[in-house]
């Protein structure tokens, strides 16, 4: 009689650690949602870093050809603003699904 009662002391408390895992596995979001969120948020961190070198180049630029009168950036001014476009239609594609990185987004077009 003292084995039995042995072995369901031991058995209540596995059980309610075997409960509470199950439990909490059942609550928690698919691994594989949170491994695509990692991807996603280092591509709009990626865009957005490209987007705002775009804006940066596209001011520093004029400045420099102004002081040099160096067509080099000139041309470099060019490119830079023909990348902007392309990059904002990126971020805003890559972030569709969130509102207020669309408001920013829209705001990066003034």
């Amino acid at each position: 009689m003292a084995a039995n009662r042995l072995v369901l002391l031991a058995a209540v408390p596995l059980f309610l650690v075997l409960a509470v895992v199950a439990y909490i596995t059942v609550l928690s979001p698919p691994m594989s949602a949170k491994r695509r969120l990692g991807p996603h948020t280092y591509q709009v961190m990626e865009v957005e870093r490209r987007l705002q070198d775009d804006v940066q180049t596209r001011r520093d630029r004029p400045r420099g050809y102004l002081i040099t009168r160096n067509p080099v950036f000139l041309a470099g001014y060019k490119s830079f603003v023909a990348r902007v476009p392309a990059d904002l239609k990126a971020l805003r594609d890559l972030t569709q699904d969130n509102p207020n990185q669309q408001a920013r987004a829209d705001g990066c077009r003034r």
